[in-house]
């Protein structure tokens, strides 16, 4: 049977929190193994905003029900959480209209859940949509999260070296663009540094001028690459047109860390798209505000395309 998202959104919703582990198994069985379908499914239902992941304890949220204005769409608002499909039928049964994107076309073994577009005459309008279904009603949630981006750092959380007993030590190669095994020694050079920990979790390690910090594997990237080269790409739509929002592309090797990803995708509730010759990322309908800080907040210069 076809997984689908939307039914596996529904049973979170119930379920309401877990473990990692458990969910990543699951998700391992229906996408046949696939570990790299898992990793992006969960990066999609994240940034959507239909879970949240606790990664220091390991666990999952089912994500809170908002009702949302898009930036820039004149009457087209978000519904985004962990949707259920009686949630779903009480707002299109009070919304103008409902559209409901699926995303087959991305042809992924895991499809993304479902987009969910409300359509509404004045915001009180949304206001009464989510007041009657139970969810949390923000004007613009992509536009407040853009003004919470803060800056990348190393930050002040210490960690200790990776020791010998580690498995599977990669270091962040800049030229390859990707993690090579390494060979542990106690003098390791700075940089971003990957291990593996209880068999299966990958922990992200940073090491500059001696010590080391915590990290993850988008924010390690960000900060191992020079400031003055990779930059971001704001690439106005197909035919041009509306200049307020642009396609906002971001190549490989990097990504954008959860933070940068969720305020990107919450401007039209889609997920990413990747280049499959690439491996750019490509987020649509992104206002140039939100682009610009995006780049500022990962050290990146914003290139504007037209």
């Amino acid at each position: 049977m076809p997984f689908d998202p939307d039914t596996f959104v529904a049973w979170m919703a119930e379920r309401k929190e877990g473990g990692m582990p458990d969910l990543r198994r699951k998700l391992t069985w229906l996408a046949d193994g696939d570990d790299t379908g898992v990793r992006t499914w969960v990066t999609d239902a994240v940034g959507m905003g239909k879970v949240d992941v606790d990664w220091n304890r390991n666990r999952w949220l089912a994500g809170p029900l908002l009702v949302t204005r898009l930036p820039g769409s004149g009457g087209v608002g978000l519904l985004a959480g962990a949707i259920t499909p009686a949630i779903r039928q009480a707002a299109s049964d009070l919304a103008a209209d409902i559209v409901e994107h699926r995303h087959e076309e991305l042809g992924r073994i895991l499809a993304p859940p479902t987009t969910v577009w409300l359509q509404y005459d004045d915001s009180d309008h949304l206001r009464l949509i989510a007041d009657t279904i139970g969810a949390s009603f923000e004007p613009c949630a992509a536009e407040r999260m853009t003004r919470k981006l803060e800056p990348i750092s190393w930050g002040d959380t210490a960690a200790a070296p990776p020791s010998r007993h580690n498995a599977g030590l990669r270091a962040f190669q800049m030229r390859q663009g990707q993690f090579e095994d390494c060979a542990w020694s106690p003098e390791l050079q700075d940089g971003l540094y990957e291990i593996m920990m209880f068999g299966s979790q990958r922990q992200y390690l940073f090491r500059r001028n001696g010590d080391w910090y915590r990290t993850t594997r988008s924010v390690g990237i960000h900060l191992q690459l020079p400031q003055e080269g990779y930059p971001l790409r704001w690439r106005a739509h197909n035919g041009g047109g509306d200049r307020y929002v642009a396609q906002l592309m971001v190549d490989a090797p990097m990504s954008l860390p959860p933070a940068q990803h969720r305020t990107a995708v919450f401007c039209t509730g889609l997920p990413a798209r990747r280049s499959s010759v690439t491996g750019t990322w490509m987020y649509d309908g992104i206002p140039r505000n939100t682009a610009e800080t995006i780049a500022w907040t990962l050290r990146r210069r914003l290139e504007i395309e037209s």
